[in-house]
C-alpha cells in the first residue's frame, strides 16, 4: 500500500515521504485501518517494522482535527528521539512539547502542544497534579508497552494506562516488539490486536564457538579468528554495520577502542571526512573527556553508547550511524 493512498492530511503523507518513505510495511497496513477509525489497538510487531509510523500518523492526523495527543516513553533519550521525529511536522502547524522532568510541577504550560512527549514518570506526575488540559486528550501512545512487567517501571505505566482509560474519549495505542503476553494486554486495553513476525531486514541468530558460527537455520560459517574481532569483521565485509552490547559504560569505551582499527580500515575518504565533521561539531559544542574520547572513536567508524552521553553525543552517534558512517556501535543495555 502507498503511503499516498492512507485517508489522512496530504500534508502528513508529503513530509513524510520527503524522508524517503513511499510504501507500507504489511504490519502498518494492518494496524492503520484500526488506529485511524478510533480504535485501541496493541502493536507487537518486531524492531525497525513501522510501529512509531503509525502511531505518528494517528497523533499528526488528530491534531490536524484540533485533538490533543500524549506520546508515552520509558526513558528520556526514547522522549527526544521521538520529539526530534515529530518536529518537522511543525512546519504544518502542529506543536509538539517535551516534558521529562519537573516531576513536582502541573505542568500547565504542557496545554499550549498538539502532541505532548513525556515519559512514564512525568505523565504520572501530571495525572496526580491534575493538569486540566489532560481532560482534552484523546489520543494516548504507550511505547515500550511489554515494561508494564516490569518491577520498577511496570506499576507507574499500568496506573497512567488505567488512569487514562478512566476517560471516555482517549484512544489507547499500545505498541512494543518484545511483549509475551500481547493478547491479555490487548483484552486489558479492549483492543485490537496486530501481531506479525514480518521484518524488513531478515534476522538470524547464531552462537559462536571456536572461530565457527553456527545460526539456528542450520547454517553456519568460519570466521578468520574466534573473538569479537573476526565477527565484526565477517558483518563489515559483508557490507552491514554491527551493534554489539556489554554491561557497563567502562567496558563499551574499551570494548570501542579495541575495535577501532577495524572500522578504521574500511572508511573510504569520503567517510572519513564526514566523520570528521560530524565528531568536531560535536566537540565545538561541548568539550569534555567523554566528548574527546568518543570523537577520537567517530572519526575511526566506530562509537560507544550509553546513559553516559549528552543528548548532543547521543545525537551525533545516532545520526552517524544513520548515514552509514559509523559502521559499530557499542552499547550498553540501557
Amino acid at each position: 500500500m502507498m503511503i499516498d493512498e492512507l485517508p489522512v492530511d496530504e500534508r502528513i503523507t508529503a513530509i513524510i515521504k520527503e524522508r524517503g518513505i513511499t510504501h507500507l510495511y504489511p504490519p502498518q497496513k494492518d494496524a492503520l485501518p484500526h488506529v485511524l477509525s478510533g480504535k485501541n489497538v496493541v502493536m507487537s510487531v518486531p524492531t525497525a517494522a513501522g510501529k512509531s509510523l503509525v502511531a505518528y500518523i494517528a497523533i499528526l492526523q488528530a491534531a490536524l482535527e484540533h485533538k490533543k495527543s500524549m506520546y508515552i516513553v520509558p526513558l528520556r533519550a526514547l522522549a527526544q528521539e521521538k520529539y526530534e521525529d515529530l518536529l518537522p511536522f511543525r512546519d504544518i502547524g502542529i506543536t509538539v512539547g517535551i516534558s521529562t522532568g519537573d516531576l513536582d510541577k502541573r505542568g500547565d504550560y504542557l496545554g499550549k502542544y498538539d502532541i505532548v512527549v513525556c515519559t512514564s514518570e512525568k505523565a504520572d506526575s501530571l495525572l496526580r497534579h491534575g493538569s486540566d488540559w489532560l481532560h482534552d486528550v484523546s489520543i494516548v501512545v504507550a511505547d515500550e508497552i511489554h515494561l508494564v512487567n516490569d518491577a520498577s517501571r511496570g506499576p507507574t505505566m499500568e496506573v497512567n494506562l488505567a488512569r487514562f482509560m478512566l476517560m471516555q474519549q482517549v484512544q489507547v495505542i499500545a505498541l512494543s516488539a518484545t511483549i509475551q503476553n500481547a493478547e491479555e494486554v490487548a483484552r486489558w486495553l479492549d483492543a485490537e490486536l496486530i501481531q506479525s513476525t514480518w521484518r524488513p531486514v531478515p534476522l538470524k541468530e547464531g552462537v559462536l564457538f571456536g572461530r565457527k558460527l553456527s545460526f539456528l537455520d542450520g547454517t553456519s560459517r568460519e570466521l578468520q579468528n574466534s573473538r569479537l574481532e573476526g565477527l565484526l569483521e565477517d558483518v563489515l565485509d559483508d557490507g552491514g554495520q554491527a551493534l554489539v552490547f556489554v554491561n557497563t559504560r567502562r567496558a563499551s569505551q574499551a570494548a570501542a577502542e579495541q575495535l577501532e582499527e577495524i572500522t578504521a580500515s574500511r572508511l573510504d575518504p569520503g567517510e572519513r571526512e564526514q566523520l570528521h565533521e560530524l565528531s568536531e561539531r560535536m566537540v565545538h559544542d561541548e568539550t569534555n573527556i567523554v566528548s574527546r574520547k568518543l570523537s577520537r572513536c567517530m572519526e575511526r567508524g566506530i562509537a560507544f553508547h550509553h546513559a553516559g552521553l549528552s543528548t548532543l553525543q547521543r545525537r551525533s552517534v545516532e545520526t552517524g550511524f544513520k548515514q552509514g558512517l559509523i559502521k559499530c556501535i557499542v552499547a550498553t543495555p540501557t
